[in-house]
């Protein structure tokens, strides 16, 4: 099975440094660079699991869960939260949006590419 991830990032940088990372371990990728058509993205393209960033321009990553999972074909699709943001408050907040995991920016790769692992397992069990 290939995982395929949707990466939403405001940052080109991280965006290319997250793609590149999980191509070199064969997932498949694609990227936005915020949360505007996050929901027809995810309806469209299917992914596995969601990496978003919090603090994007337009359509910020706490309208982006919150319409993700008012979406019942896209509710159950795992999003980890991305952030360079500390998690004191943010953790709470992501969590009742309904996101299963947070990640401080920056990453390490064998990091990035477990929390997707776990989230993607966390699903199926």
């Amino acid at each position: 099975m290939t995982v395929k991830v949707l990466v939403v990032d405001d940052e080109e940088d991280i965006r290319d440094a997250l793609e590149a990372e999980l191509v070199s371990v064969d997932y498949d990728t694609v990227v936005l660079e915020n949360g505007e058509n996050i929901v027809n993205t995810a309806l469209k393209t299917r992914p596995d699991v969601i990496v978003l960033d919090l603090m994007m321009p337009k359509v910020n990553g706490y309208e982006a869960i919150g319409a993700l999972k008012a979406e019942s074909r896209t509710k159950l699709i795992p999003v980890i939260v991305a952030s360079a943001a500390t998690p004191n408050g943010i953790l709470t907040a992501v969590r009742e949006l309904g996101a299963i995991d947070f990640w401080c920016k920056p990453w390490g790769e064998v990091e990035l590419i477990w929390r997707i692992d776990h989230a993607i397992g966390s699903v199926a069990a």
